[in-house]
């Protein structure tokens, strides 16, 4: 059935994106399974239901369909999308962050005509510690601007950085500025609850597709 038209509440397709480099070993563990909690939380205490797809995108400079980018597609299914998780721990993450692409990849993803979109990004290094600075840089306000045509939510945690302030900065966006050691225990519980909160009350917001790929390696 089409949504244009329909008035829809509590729709919602959520997007996380993962930093999966070596760095992040110590954290990472965490992130997953508080990112768990929250898709089990959304799906059992939600009323009324929410109407929710989850996808999943990690990240590091040695692979991937961008260089450095592994997307897994919307799921309904928590069961699958948590089966996504579990394999961002089968990655060699051996390499450098590629944290502006894997947030383009994520735009990428088919968003529903008429829902709340989010994503939501977790890393522990700025975009200069991560691979090919300069090009992910130099696309910092297209993707910006794709943020905003998409009518994207951001959720961008991680350290000070000029390139994530700046993405920062952009309408529907939230910066929780952590360094390393405040990655490592964060309460991401209370982060997700609040995110859980705002796509459970989600009202109706129509967005139009965009099909740049300001990436494509």
């Amino acid at each position: 059935m089409p949504l244009i038209g329909q008035k829809l509440k509590g729709v919602a397709d959520v997007v996380f994106v993962m930093d999966v480099s070596g760095s992040m070993s110590p954290v990472i563990t965490s992130v997953k399974n508080h990112i768990t909690t929250f898709v089990d939380s959304i799906q059992k205490y939600s009323q009324p239901p929410v109407d929710l797809r989850l996808g999943l995108v990690a990240h590091y400079a040695d692979g991937g369909d961008r260089r450095g980018v592994y997307a897994w597609e919307f799921t309904e299914s928590p069961d699958t999308f948590k089966s996504h998780l579990g394999k961002c721990d089968s990655l060699p993450a051996s390499g450098d962050e590629f944290g502006l692409p894997a947030l383009d990849r994520a735009l990428d993803f088919p968003w529903r005509p008429k829902c709340r979109r989010f994503v939501v990004s977790f890393t522990d290094e700025p975009v200069s510690g991560g691979t090919d600075v300069a090009l992910q840089s130099s696309r910092l306000k297209e993707l910006a601007e794709k943020f905003a045509a998409l009518r994207v939510a951001g959720y961008l945690v991680g350290p000070a950085c000029p390139d994530y302030d700046q993405l920062g900065l952009a309408p529907r966006m939230v910066r929780v500025i952590l360094d390393h050691a405040a990655l490592a225990t964060y309460d991401f519980g209370n982060f997700l609850r609040e995110l859980g909160r705002t796509v459970s009350t989600a009202s109706e917001q129509e967005a139009q597709m965009v099909e740049a790929n300001i990436y494509d390696l």
